[in-house]
């Protein structure tokens, strides 16, 4: 009997889970990047990461703070987004990419890439939250929050440092994990 083949695909796919913390919501409206954490997955698990704390050359609001707790004299310190950008295109290569709510993160990522003359990711990108949404695994609860579909899904989340790039990705990745056999189910 031959394997099915979105189980046999699911089972060897490569991809590098991504999230971001920003100083808002909308780079639209000036708001940058503050952090990148990504992590890498293969078929045996967790292969590699990336993180940066990101200066945003720009003030963090308040708001921004209490979500993330990322202190700012920390992110002042830190390098700017032309310094890290070559080391996360690398890192990403030509993976496909998990974000949770992508448009989101995505959105940020390739705002800044071309705001410093480089090409937006051509990477293909599966948003872990519409996911969620598409398989249902909330049943009737309305609220899609990665904590909550994590812990819906089995996979611990504890984030009492607040929400932090690294771990939201790495967190991103195996709920992604936990949704194959539902994806592989439903076809």
């Amino acid at each position: 009997m031959r394997p099915n083949w979105i189980e046999t695909r699911l089972e060897r796919l490569f991809f590098v889970a991504l999230d971001v913390e920003t100083t808002g919501l909308r780079f639209q409206e000036g708001h940058r990047i503050c952090e990148v954490g990504a992590v890498l997955y293969g078929p045996s698990g967790l292969l590699a990461s990336f993180h940066s704390l990101v200066n945003p050359e720009r003030e963090v609001p308040e708001e921004a703070q209490r979500i993330h707790r990322i202190p700012p004299e920390r992110l002042r310190e830190a390098p700017a987004f032309r310094e890290t950008a070559a080391l996360l295109v690398q890192f990403l290569n030509d993976y496909p990419v998990l974000a949770y709510n992508a448009n989101f993160d995505v959105g940020f990522l390739n705002f800044e890439l071309t705001r410093h003359g480089l090409q937006p990711l051509a990477n293909p990108v599966v948003d872990v939250l519409e996911l969620a949404r598409r398989l249902n695994v909330m049943g009737a609860s309305t609220g899609y929050q990665l904590e909550r579909v994590a812990r819906k899904m089995g996979v611990s989340y504890e984030n009492q440092r607040g929400h932090r790039a690294l771990y939201d990705a790495q967190v991103t990745a195996q709920v992604f994990r936990r949704m194959e056999p539902l994806l592989v189910q439903r076809g």
